[in-house]
């Protein structure tokens, strides 16, 4: 049996959409956050997820037929690392600045499935909560583990327009941009089951897929067997494919700006590369 306990979480949460008052239109952001946003604090399960101790599942007290308690524990479980996961929140509501968002971008069906919290804290709002609660929460880990592995992240940023990385049917800030291709790239790759077209699209974006692959390589390598998600061995085998088939075909990609009369991106190729030629060397 897991260990449980009742909590009080402070949250902040948007109206629900077809809710009195959720298509109305604001003029500043200043007069949306004192109409629309509701700041609580709510009663909450806090489970630990049984074999990592370092990690927790925060559900709220009142049940609700949109959260599933065995499948949320089944999918951190499966994450690559769980114990990378803190705590994970269950908030059966939208996000704060949903409403915002779609007026600002007149995208009536935007929907925020879920944020990272405090420290190594994910959050994943009512959206998520069905059948696509694994990937959702895949795709917040995968942020996670880009700001555990620095190196990793510099390396992406590095690539922008050096293999450009279309966000269809999402929004994220502009300075946001760059997490997002990376959560979603890389809960692309590593959610189950992968067909071929995972690893053709892969083979598409060599560059982004293999700094993700260096990044996903120094988290498995560094965790004792007992640490392991349950999914460990398909992580592994994608890390493994990525280092040695995809890798080569991004340096092959980078070799030429290495010669570019662009300072810059000069500057920006060596950068990738030198953190891929690490990973080929290891």
């Amino acid at each position: 049996m897991s260990a449980e306990r009742i909590e009080r979480i402070p949250l902040t949460v948007g109206r629900e959409p077809g809710s009195e008052g959720s298509d109305q239109t604001f003029e500043s952001y200043e007069s949306y956050r004192y109409e629309a946003i509701l700041v609580g604090m709510l009663k909450y399960r806090i489970i630990e997820v049984p074999g990592y101790p370092g990690t927790e599942l925060a559900v709220p007290f009142e049940p609700s037929e949109r959260i599933d308690v065995d499948r949320a524990l089944a999918a951190l479980r499966a994450l690559p690392e769980p114990e990378l996961v803190g705590r994970l929140i269950l908030i059966d509501d939208v996000h704060q600045d949903q409403q915002w968002y779609r007026q600002q971008n007149n995208a009536p069906q935007l929907t925020i499935d879920g944020e990272l919290g405090i420290g190594i804290e994910i959050k994943l709002y009512r959206s998520a909560l069905g059948a696509d609660l694994p990937a959702a929460l895949l795709a917040q880990w995968c942020r996670l583990l880009r700001f555990a592995v620095p190196a990793a992240e510099r390396a992406y940023d590095n690539i922008g327009d050096i293999e450009p990385f279309e966000l269809r049917n999402v929004f994220a800030p502009n300075a946001q941009q760059s997490d997002l291709s990376w959560s979603m790239l890389g809960a692309y790759l590593l959610e189950e089951p992968r067909g071929a077209g995972v690893l053709v699209d892969a083979v598409a974006l060599p560059i982004r897929s293999s700094v993700f692959g260096v990044a996903l390589g120094v988290c498995l390598r560094s965790l004792a067997p007992e640490r392991r998600g349950t999914a460990h061995e398909s992580h592994a085998l994608m890390a493994n494919w990525l280092a040695k088939i995809v890798t080569p075909k991004a340096l092959e990609t980078l070799a030429p700006l290495r010669e570019s009369d662009d300072p810059e991106l000069r500057k920006r190729a060596e950068a990738i590369i030198g953190l891929l030629e690490t990973q080929t060397a290891g």
